[in-house]
């Protein structure tokens, strides 16, 4: 789902990833604060995973180009030894 087509979300926009279990949930939000759940995947148990920052300037193929700043990200190790660098 496009977090443009969530009410009340509008760009620019917080997305969060959050790992449970074998299920990855993704939300988003315009405070950081209150989220709204857009939608989940569950992986195979043990499966190895890549995670990245990444920005689509598909702007609806209209042909203008697309701006992007990452700031204030993290990535948190919440299970012991899951070998995250």
């Amino acid at each position: 789902m496009d977090f443009a087509q969530l009410p009340g979300i509008a760009a620019p926009a917080w997305v969060r990833l959050s790992r449970s279990g074998d299920t990855i949930a993704g939300s988003c939000s315009t405070d950081g604060t209150t989220w709204q759940p857009v939608g989940s995947v569950t992986v195979p148990a043990g499966a190895s995973l890549d995670a990245g920052l990444f920005m689509s300037a598909a702007n609806g193929g209209n042909g203008i180009r697309g701006a992007v700043r990452f700031a204030g990200f993290t990535a948190a190790d919440q299970s012991a030894g899951s070998g995250v660098r």
